[in-house]
């Protein structure tokens, strides 16, 4: 949901759902056989932003780019795996851009890239050698590291007030 706020500026609201798969690790067993599944998991995301139209308030042959800013919570409603991994709630923060095309009549179409940025924090049993001297995590820099996931979207809205 968005809504105008003055100017080329609009407010917006999103939930997004990421269906994905993640390994389970048993971080002590050595390289071969430290993945023991895969399983699936849906990414929660609720964020809230600034909008800005780079044309302002006008179109250019009925587009309107645009840059985004935002920050929310991304969660996956999991508990702890068997290698004590969890994802839980975290702060996040997105960036992108936006192109809306906006037709004399009906809906408008909209595309949107955005790169959604959030921290993910590792047990420390990624970073204990195993056996083989091996161990999931090597560099305890990365122990809390800011990871991006980029998003395409495409949508048709229905402007209520135009």
């Amino acid at each position: 949901y968005d809504i105008a706020i003055g100017g080329p500026a609009s407010l917006y609201v999103r939930y997004l759902l990421a269906p994905s798969e993640r390994a389970l690790l048993v971080p002590t067993n050595p390289k071969a056989t430290r993945q023991i599944d895969a399983k699936g998991t849906t990414t929660h995301l609720l964020d809230a932003g600034l909008d800005l139209a780079l044309t302002g308030k006008k179109t250019w042959h009925r587009l309107i780019p645009s840059v985004t800013g935002g920050a929310g919570v991304v969660t996956d409603f999991a508990a702890a795996d068997t290698g004590s991994y969890k994802f839980g709630t975290k702060f996040s923060f997105s960036y992108g851009l936006g192109l809306r095309y906006l037709p004399r009549k009906g809906p408008m179409i909209r595309v949107d890239l955005t790169n959604f940025m959030w921290q993910y924090d590792y047990p420390d049993r990624y970073f204990v050698k195993a056996a083989d001297t091996t161990s999931v995590l090597t560099d305890t820099r990365n122990r809390s590291a800011w990871r991006g996931s980029r998003t395409l979207t495409v949508g048709v809205t229905l402007p209520l007030f135009r």
